[in-house]
């Protein structure tokens, strides 16, 4: 199976075995095309939307040069053929036989447990195709990243209703790291600050009983699994803190 990630980095392979893509615009034709599978987009749209600055015969020069270099890359591993081109468009089909990290991340559905949210949320490492600056990935990229803040936020609701505090932290430390710096401090942390909250709550009050405790009976007879869930949770509250100190000191 053909596998695409597109969110963070620009990686493609095949069975595992890597696929190397490494013009630059045949790299944005080949996101482009697979991250609207299914359409059948004219060549001068493409040359259009690829090449804006560039003479319109230059642009469709340039576009048949791209897709030279894309379908080489792509039959020299695999036996998939999921671009079609003619003289008129080109497209990818709409196809089981590849996996694109950004369709799972759309495909997911505001019924989707926390275990669910989590495994796909996992997938996003980062904004789509760094680096790129073409107006339609910036565009594409804005809206993948407000559908992944959207999951983000129903995900730390539903832990926090199933008092999954550590795993609270676990996403929040992620969504933080994730953060777009350029958005409100306020406006991009505001969902996650509840939860996180009431975490920090229930997790210091047994850092607080296993204080206690100490004063008053044997370390032997303090239940060891409080005593590993206090000191991975000091770990954690001391790195949100850092980072919460970073981002405020940046704005």
């Amino acid at each position: 199976m053909l596998e695409v990630k597109l969110l963070g980095k620009f990686e493609v392979s095949n069975d595992g075995k890597p696929i190397a893509i490494t013009s630059r615009p045949a790299q944005s034709l080949f996101a482009y095309l697979i991250l609207s599978a299914g359409i059948a987009h004219r060549r001068e749209k493409l040359a259009g939307l690829l090449w804006p600055d560039s003479l319109e015969e230059t642009a469709r020069d340039n576009l048949r040069h791209a897709l030279w270099r894309m379908r080489k890359a792509l039959e020299a591993t695999s036996s998939i053929h999921l671009l079609q081109a003619d003289d008129v468009s080109i497209g990818f089909k709409k196809s089981q036989d590849f996996w694109l990290d950004a369709a799972e991340l759309e495909r997911l559905s505001d019924d989707a447990s926390a275990d669910e949210l989590m495994a796909v949320l996992s997938n996003y490492q980062g904004e789509l195709l760094p680096g790129f600056y073409d107006e339609w990935v910036i565009l594409h990229r804005e809206h993948l990243y407000s559908v992944f803040e959207h999951h983000m936020a129903r995900l730390m609701s539903l832990l926090q209703y199933e008092k999954r505090w550590l795993d609270i932290l676990d996403c929040g430390e992620r969504w933080i790291k994730l953060g777009n710096l350029g958005l409100s401090l306020h406006s991009r942390r505001a969902p996650y600050i509840k939860s996180s909250k009431r975490a920090k709550k229930i997790l210091k009050r047994e850092q607080g009983f296993l204080q206690k405790g100490n004063a008053k009976r044997p370390p032997k007879q303090i239940c060891p699994c409080r005593l590993r869930v206090s000191l991975v949770v000091r770990k954690k509250l001391k790195r949100l803190s850092n980072y919460w100190a970073r981002i405020a000191w940046l704005h």
